[in-house]
């Protein structure tokens, strides 16, 4: 089986919950990829990986930056609540 290459951006509490949901899959993703605008996020989400016995992920705090990587999947999350604008979080699209 080929696995799924993943980047996960956004590792906050919504972002670190759905990273642990997603190591339960590990036999058919390989997480490559962490990003948060915040360094600390992106280190305990990388924590998390190397302590399961994964390689540490890439890790990132420009979205913009995952976007130039060879990926099958991306997983996008975010609060609204830091800016309250929401084209802040949607210029991806």
């Amino acid at each position: 089986m080929t696995k799924i290459n993943l980047a996960v951006i956004g590792c906050g509490r919504r972002g670190i919950g759905n990273l642990k949901t997603l190591m339960k899959m590990l036999d058919e993703v390989n997480i490559v990829a962490v990003c948060d605008a915040y360094d600390d996020r992106t280190v305990e989400a990388s924590d998390l990986l190397t302590e399961a016995g994964e390689s540490a992920p890439l890790k990132f705090t420009d979205y913009k930056d995952v976007l130039t990587m060879e990926l099958l999947f991306l997983m996008f999350q975010s609060e609204m609540g830091l800016t309250g604008k929401a084209s802040d979080y949607f210029e991806i699209a």
